[in-house]
């Protein structure tokens, strides 16, 4: 890979951590320019380390502008990796291209969450039973309640992934009223509208994304009502 000659050629970003004095570990998110080795931004959890009021005169006198959600604040508001580079673009001043997944997050993090803002997140994993994570194969969707997971279980001819036969699976959790997600209510009839609600909105997010699904709703919508 070439070396840019001049500011604003190319912009790296990756997780960095690091380890207080305490001992307490942190991970960042670290967007640096790579000719003049600028710090774009930096996102990380709202630990211990923000509370710091040195942190925030420094950065006052410094005029580094802090957007954040303070620590001890509560926000239900959702967000998705997807929506880092729309925000960092916006509050750099610059066009979000079109062909860009996400939306800014600025109005979110400056309290002022628009009333078409998005509840919900998707996320998928496709690397079934890899060797460094064994993590089974599944995607989902999260809103400010529910979390409904498919787990297909399927390698689906993926470098690195091995299959393991294992069956696939539907779970359902009731994130205020389980909030370790101990109790999977898939199964439990009094939430099976809730469950059509949360596969519909799966649905939707997939074809909106393009993403293709490993289950047939139809089938499952018909499982569930029998």
């Amino acid at each position: 890979m070439l070396v840019p000659l001049r500011p604003d050629e190319r912009w790296s970003l990756d997780f960095v951590s690091d380890q207080l004095a305490d001992g307490h570990r942190f991970r960042i998110l670290a967007i640096v320019d790579d000719c003049t080795r600028e710090c774009l931004a930096l996102v990380a959890d709202n630990g211990s380390e923000f509370t710091s009021n040195a942190i925030l005169t420094w950065a006052d006198q410094n005029r580094v502008e802090w957007h954040y959600i303070a620590p001890g604040s509560v926000s239900r508001d959702i967000a998705c990796n997807v929506d880092f580079a729309p925000t960092f673009l916006d509050y750099a001043g610059l066009p979000v291209p079109s062909y860009m997944q996400g939306r800014s997050m600025r109005p979110v993090l400056e309290k002022r969450t628009p009333a078409d803002w998005e509840q919900l997140t998707y996320h998928r994993y496709w690397m079934h039973n890899d060797e460094i994570h064994e993590c089974w194969a599944h995607y989902g969707v999260r809103d400010t309640r529910y979390k409904l997971i498919y787990w297909y279980n399927d390698d689906l001819g993926q470098l690195g992934a091995r299959p393991n036969g294992a069956p696939p699976e539907w779970e359902l959790f009731d994130c205020d009223k389980d909030p370790h997600e101990l109790t999977n209510v898939a199964a439990d009839p009094a939430y099976a509208g809730i469950f059509k609600d949360m596969l519909a909105k799966l649905d939707a997010k997939m074809a909106e994304i393009g993403d293709v699904p490993e289950h047939d709703s139809v089938a499952v919508l018909a499982g569930l009502a029998a």
